[in-house]
């Protein structure tokens, strides 16, 4: 139930980058591709927060989050092995550079009251379980986001399905 909220919420958000597209906008491939890897990563989303004691729908209890070695290696084991969906869902935001996008990072940074490490932490963990790199500010392609989408994973991801 909680990330079924936290997906309305982020959605509703999102959609303030869906119109008039500027470069300083989010792209509507990192629209399409944040919804996908929300809805199709619920089990490992509700793993997390559960993991580290937060809630979606209270922002304040991702304020004092401090996310150390230790917890990430806890977490990874947690995780246990992802769903193929999600794996698929996080190819794509992975593909669309959507780490990468200073406005996505922005919103998610937001939603996450400020801890982007939360949802990073979890992204890279799931990237790793599925065998995805991730990128994100310090190993972004340069200008990643402003040319075209170029793909990492041949297929577009479908080696998930």
């Amino acid at each position: 139930m909680r990330a079924s909220v936290a997906v309305v919420v982020l959605l509703a958000f999102m959609c303030a980058g869906c119109f008039g597209k500027k470069k300083e906008e989010i792209p509507p491939e990192c629209i399409a591709s944040s919804s996908s890897l929300l809805t199709t990563c619920v089990e490992e989303i509700n793993t997390a927060t559960e993991f580290f004691g937060v809630k979606p729908d209270d922002p304040s209890t991702f304020e004092n989050l401090v996310i150390n070695d230790e917890l990430i290696n806890g977490l990874l084991e947690e995780l246990g092995d992802p769903t193929p969906g999600c794996c698929k869902g996080t190819c794509e935001f992975v593909n669309d550079y959507c780490g990468c996008n200073k406005p996505m990072i922005k919103l998610i940074d937001g939603f996450v009251a400020g801890n982007f490490q939360f949802f990073r932490t979890v992204s890279e963990s799931i990237g790793s379980k599925c065998g995805i790199p991730t990128y994100y500010e310090e190993n972004c392609p340069k200008n990643a986001w402003e040319k075209t989408w170029k793909k990492f994973a041949p297929g577009n991801c479908t080696q998930f399905e």
